[in-house]
């Protein structure tokens, strides 16, 4: 091959390995990781689940909700960020129907879950901006949080619930 034909293939490989990572990264936007290039840091990770923008900050162990609809109870953030300390809801989250187990921890007390949980979980920040108005059923919505210590729940319109058994069931830490 000579220089010219190896400039060619060198250019057309580039070419396509690009393509192919767009098109990787494209399909793979829900978990992206920002990175601050004037420190070098990786600042968080971002996604979306349901329509909740969120993100996910390491260095303090924080998921922020930045408002939406929620979606599955298995595909939430805390469940593949288990050592979340603190959620910090930003504007409205709209709660299903059906939002059984939506916090549930998976420890050595309760039942484990498939998927990760929020045993490491201090404290909801924002619980005001909960939206449970079509929500029915909120059983064991923070089973095993036994490290939760507070969550304000005084602004929660609970008048369409059915069922809220074990609401914060083995929440041994609770405090206010």
């Amino acid at each position: 091959m000579n220089k010219q034909q190896l400039s060619t293939f060198m250019i057309v490989l580039c070419m396509s390995v690009g393509l192919l990572l767009g098109a990787y990264s494209s399909a793979h936007t829900a978990y992206a990781t920002t990175v601050d290039t004037t420190s070098n840091t990786t600042a968080e990770i971002e996604g979306v689940w349901g329509t909740v923008d969120w993100t996910w900050d390491s260095e303090t162990a924080t998921i922020v909700l930045y408002g939406g609809d929620m979606g599955e109870v298995d595909d939430a953030p805390w469940r593949t960020y288990t050592n979340v300390q603190t959620i910090d809801v930003r504007a409205t989250i709209k709660f299903p129907i059906n939002a059984n187990y939506m916090f549930r921890t998976n420890n050595e007390y309760v039942h484990p879950t498939p998927t990760g949980g929020l045993v490491a979980l201090e404290r909801v920040i924002g619980a005001d901006y909960f939206d449970f108005s079509e929500t029915t059923q909120i059983d064991y919505l923070f089973q095993g949080a036994t490290n939760l210590k507070e969550i304000d729940t005084r602004k929660w319109d609970l008048k369409h619930m059915t069922r809220i058994n074990s609401l914060f069931n083995n929440c041994w830490s609770l405090a206010s």
